[in-house]
């Protein structure tokens, strides 16, 4: 069962299959040994390329929100508040309850509708 809670969670986190997708990686590395993505296995745990596609994507350990020009994190309602640094910024929510408010106005975005940053 963890082998599925974490193939799931690395869709959620943007993931895809190794096999699909623009980029396809080696057969050789098609198991679960390196990714938890491979249909190959049900290894329990992240993979290598896992891990690497995550921090790709949204920083390791090192960046702790330095890619952002400031952020700030309100524990009683559970608010993250980010302000994006010069040129274009993606902002991702992964729940049908997030609201993003973007640009200079602050104008309320819901999820399913995409926001284009004036900046």
């Amino acid at each position: 069962m963890a082998h599925v809670f974490g193939h799931e969670i690395d869709h959620a986190l943007g993931l895809k299959h190794p096999f699909e997708g623009d980029v396809i990686i080696d057969s050789g590395l098609d198991d679960t040994d390196h990714t938890v993505m491979s249909y190959s296995g049900d290894g329990p745990k992240l993979g290598p390329i896992d891990i690497a596609a995550i921090r790709s994507r949204y920083g390791g350990p090192a960046s702790d929100g330095s890619h952002v020009a400031a952020w700030s994190w309100d524990a009683a309602t559970d608010t993250l508040a980010q302000i994006g640094g010069n040129g274009a910024d993606t902002i991702r929510g992964v729940a049908s309850a997030d609201v993003t408010y973007a640009g200079r106005e602050a104008t309320t975005r819901s999820p399913a509708e995409p926001a284009t940053i004036p900046f």
